[in-house]
């Protein structure tokens, strides 16, 4: 039974959720990916999209998707399945650090992956984006 989970962290268009989708899809056994966007974009009415500022309420969507993120990757992990994250994690910053992971998925031990491409591609990814 697996008993860790991969966090998959870097810039805006450095390719986490692109890596962690084909890591998840090619391992032996029945592997997941949660990519913790996902989650915080499950609040409809009241999201608050941190690109326009932090505040309070920012941090208290994170939290709770972080906190729904550990939950899911736990029953998967219980189940037998793997588990690859996907955040971008800021470890010189409390709001979005990595301290916030190891709280949320409590004992459960965590592989961080940093993805840390040059300038050229990071530019060349988001200009294709909203």
């Amino acid at each position: 039974m697996p008993d860790k989970v991969i966090l998959i962290s870097g810039p805006a268009g450095a390719g986490k959720s692109a890596v962690a989708r084909q890591w998840a899809s090619t391992r032996n056994g029945a592997c997941s990916h949660l990519p913790l966007d996902d989650f915080r974009e499950l609040v409809k009415a009241g999201y608050h999209d941190p690109r326009i500022g932090w505040n309070a309420e920012a941090q208290r969507q994170l939290d709770l998707a972080r906190s729904n993120v550990s939950n899911v990757a736990n029953n998967f992990l219980r189940a037998g399945v793997e588990v690859v994250i996907d955040d971008v994690v800021f470890p010189d910053w409390e709001p979005s650090g990595f301290a916030g992971w190891q709280n949320a998925l409590g004992t459960t031990e965590i592989d961080f992956v940093v993805l840390f491409p040059g300038w050229e591609v990071v530019r060349d990814r988001n200009s294709n984006r909203n």
